[in-house]
C-alpha cells in the first residue's frame, strides 16, 4: 500500500493544484463537444419543473414519476434555478462534476501506486472517456443523474478501501455505507452498491475483523435503504419497482441480459460490440484499430500475470497480499455488479459503463502496484503506456464517432430549428408548425419529435409551444399554415 494514499490531504494546496489540473483538462476536451441548443431530456425537465406549482414539488421531484431519484432531483431543481437557461453554466458545472469524480478516483488509485505522474494518467483516462459523454452533453440531467452517482460511487469505493487498510477506524465502514445509499436515490441502478456491499461486509477479509454487530447494522442500513425505496415506488408512486430508461417496464429476459452484459464487458475493455452500445469499429481508423487489440491483449496479459503472481504470494504475506487480494475480489464484484445493473434494461447505454470502466482501472491500478512489490524491475513507463494507450483508443472512439451518436444528430436538428427562431422564419403564435421533409421515415419524425419535444422547443426559446406536422416534399400544406423545410440530417 501506498501511504500517500491516506496521508494526502483532500484539501491541500497541492491537491488543490491537481484538481485544477484536471479541470482544465475536461474543459478543454470536451468544449468541442459541448450542446449549444437545449433539446430533448434538457427541454422536458425544464419544463416539467416549470409546470409544478410548489417548491416542494418541485425539489421531491413531482414531474419525475414513476422514478425516485430525490438527490438527483434536488441538484437538478438547484441547478435550474441557479442557472436558467444558461447553456455554458450547466457545461462548466458539469465540468466540474467530472474532473471532481476523475480527483476522487486518484485518491483511490494512490492507495496501490506511488508514482504520480501514473495516478494522473490514469486518472484522465477516466476524465475523458465516451463513457462520460452523456454527463457533458445532456447539460440539465447529465451531471446530476450519471455524474453525481459516480461521485457517490467513487466515494464508496475511497472508504470501503480505506476501510480494508485501516479497519480499526470504523467510521470509513460507515461512511461507505452512506455513499452506496445516497448513489442509489440519485440512480436507482446503483442499488447493487448497497445490495453487494450487504453481503461482502461478512466475507472480504479485513472486514472479518469487524465486529459482528457492526456487520450487521451495515447490512440492516444497506438492505433497509432498498426496501424504503421499494416501497416508496410501489406504494406511494404506484410504479413498477423495475422500470428502465424511458420508463419502459423491464423483462427478465436472460439471454438479452447475456448479450448486454458481454456487449457491456468488450466495451469497458475499448472492443465496441452490439447495435445500441455506441460507436462501432467503423468510425476506428486502422491504426487505432491496431492499437486497440495491443491494448486489449496487453491487459488481459497483465491482469492474469499480475493476479496469479497476487494468489501465489498471498501466503506468504499474512496482511499486505491478504488485503490486495481482498481489495481485488471486492472490485472485481463491484465491476459485475454493475455491469448487470447496466445490463438488465431494455437497451445497453455507453453512460451506463462509467462504473464498469472506472472499477477495472482501479484493478488495473491495483495489480500494477502488486507487480511493483514482486517484480524487482522499474516498469512504470511501461505502465504509462498502457494509460496512454487507453486515452488513445477511447479518444479515437470518442471523436471519431460522436457525430453518430444519436443525440448528436438530434442536436443538429434543433440548431438548425434555433436558427429559423433567430431568423423569425417561425411564426411565434400559431399553434402548428408544419415540417416539411426530403423524404418521410419513422426515424427521422421520431427523432424530430424527441429533439423537439412535440413542440414544447419552441416554448423553450420565446415562443408559443408547437403542434409538429409531419409532411412530405410532395404532400400538399394548408392555405396559411406555418411551414418550413428541413434537410435531411440523420447522415
Amino acid at each position: 500500500m501506498n501511504d500517500a494514499g491516506i496521508k494526502t490531504r483532500f484539501f491541500s494546496q497541492k491537491e488543490g493544484m491537481f484538481f485544477l489540473i484536471i479541470f482544465i483538462f475536461v474543459f478543454a476536451y470536451f468544449f468541442p463537444l459541448r450542446t449549444i441548443v437545449a433539446f430533448g431530456d434538457d427541454i422536458q425537465v425544464a419544463k416539467a419543473v416549470e409546470d409544478v406549482p410548489t417548491i416542494l414539488g418541485r425539489f421531491f421531484g413531482a414531474y419525475q414519476v414513476p422514478r425516485f431519484r430525490p438527490v438527483e432531483q434536488v441538484v437538478m431543481v438547484a441547478e435550474h434555478y441557479m442557472f436558467g437557461k444558461n447553456l455554458m453554466a450547466f457545461f462548466v458545472f458539469a465540468v466540474f462534476i467530472q474532473s471532481l469524480n476523475a480527483y476522487l478516483l486518484s485518491r483511490i488509485l494512490s492507495f496501490f501506486i506511488q508514482w504520480r505522474v501514473l495516478v494522473v494518467a490514469l486518472c484522465l483516462v477516466f476524465a475523458g472517456s465516451k463513457f462520460c459523454y452523456y454527463n457533458m452533453t445532456q447539460l440539465y440531467n447529465g451531471a446530476a443523474l450519471e455524474g453525481l452517482s459516480m461521485t457517490w460511487f467513487m466515494l464508496f469505493v475511497y472508504n470501503a478501501v480505506r476501510f480494508l487498510y485501516e479497519s480499526s477506524i470504523k467510521k470509513h465502514l460507515y461512511y461507505a455505507c452512506l455513499f452506496a445509499v445516497l448513489a442509489m436515490f440519485t440512480h436507482e441502478r446503483y442499488l447493487v452498491l448497497a445490495g453487494s456491499f450487504a453481503v461482502t461486509v461478512w466475507f472480504i477479509y479485513g472486514m472479518a475483523r469487524v465486529g459482528v454487530k457492526d456487520k450487521l447494522i451495515v447490512s440492516l442500513l444497506c438492505l433497509g435503504a432498498i426496501f424504503i425505496n421499494f416501497q416508496i415506488k410501489h406504494s406511494v408512486l404506484k410504479s413498477n419497482f423495475m422500470t428502465g430508461t424511458a420508463g419502459f417496464a423491464i423483462d427478465l429476459d436472460p439471454k438479452q441480459i447475456w448479450g448486454f452484459f458481454y456487449d457491456g464487458l468488450c466495451s469497458v475493455f475499448e472492443i465496441n460490440t452490439g447495435i445500441n452500445v455506441g460507436i462501432d469499429f467503423e468510425h476506428l481508423s486502422f491504426g487505432s484499430l491496431i492499437v486497440m487489440k495491443m491494448l486489449v491483449g496487453i491487459v488481459f496479459v497483465l491482469i492474469v500475470l499480475f493476479g496469479y503472481l497476487l494468489v501465489r504470494n498471498w501466503k506468504k504475506d499474512t496482511s499486505q497480499s491478504k488485503i490486495s487480494l481482498a481489495i481485488l475480489f471486492f472490485m472485481v464484484s463491484l465491476l459485475v455488479a454493475t455491469l448487470c445493473a447496466a445490463s438488465i434494461t431494455v437497451r445497453l447505454e455507453q453512460r451506463w459503463l462509467q462504473a464498469p470502466f472506472a472499477s477495472l482501472i482501479i484493478i488495473v491500478a491495483l495489480l500494477f502496484g502488486t507487480a511493483q512489490r514482486y517484480i524487482p524491475r522499474n516498469l512504470n513507463l511501461a505502465y504509462l503506456g498502457i494509460a496512454v494507450l487507453f486515452l488513445i483508443v477511447d479518444s479515437n472512439y470518442l471523436y471519431g464517432g460522436y457525430r453518430n451518436y444519436y443525440m448528436k444528430k438530434t442536436e443538429n436538428y434543433t440548431i438548425f430549428f434555433k436558427q429559423l427562431i433567430d431568423e423569425k422564419k417561425v411564426d411565434s403564435t400559431s399553434p402548428e408548425l408544419y415540417i416539411v421533409l426530403p423524404h418521410r421515415d419513422g426515424y427521422t419524425e421520431v427523432t424530430l419529435d424527441w429533439g423537439l419535444d412535440g413542440g414544447v422547443f419552441f416554448n423553450y426559446y420565446g415562443l408559443n409551444t408547437k403542434k409538429l406536422v409531419f409532411v412530405g416534399a410532395n404532400d400538399t400544406i394548408p392555405a396559411g399554415k406555418n411551414a418550413v423545410s428541413c434537410p435531411h440530417l440523420m447522415d
